[in-house]
């Protein structure tokens, strides 16, 4: 089986053209991601979510020698950004972009034609994120 690398410079890019949809965008959270990552997945899973981390920028980018940040240029960064699946009763997840740089944490969710937007998912997920304490 064949290994795929991902270029983080088009991770940003595609994740900029997903975040266009200001339908989908949350406010950001003026926490670390470190410290983020829990409280969201907690909400999640309390709200009957299966929760199921698909990507996560700091293994792809630890394969990579000499890689740069499109933020932070050859510097050291703190930049991370994980996907989540979110699963409730649909056959298709929710997915739930996670991405922090410089001590904040933004969230999106992405548009997908394969969501259902009738079966209220996503909007379920946005007003239960919109509503917590720790989205400023």
């Amino acid at each position: 089986m064949a290994m795929t690398f991902i270029d983080p410079r088009n991770i940003r890019d595609r994740k900029q053209s997903m975040m266009n949809n200001q339908d989908f965008e949350l406010p950001s959270i003026n926490l670390d991601i470190d410290q983020a990552l829990p409280l969201i997945t907690n909400l999640l899973l309390h709200l009957g979510l299966q929760v199921l981390p698909s990507f996560d920028l700091k293994v792809a980018r630890s394969a990579q020698y000499r890689c740069s940040c499109p933020h932070h240029g050859a510097e050291p960064c703190d930049c991370q950004m994980i996907v989540l699946l979110l699963y409730g009763q649909e056959d298709a997840p929710t997915t739930l972009i996670v991405h922090g740089s410089d001590g904040k944490t933004s969230l999106s969710l992405v548009d997908n034609v394969r969501q259902r937007p009738e079966s209220g998912l996503p909007e379920k997920i946005r007003q239960a994120l919109l509503k917590t304490s720790f989205a400023l």
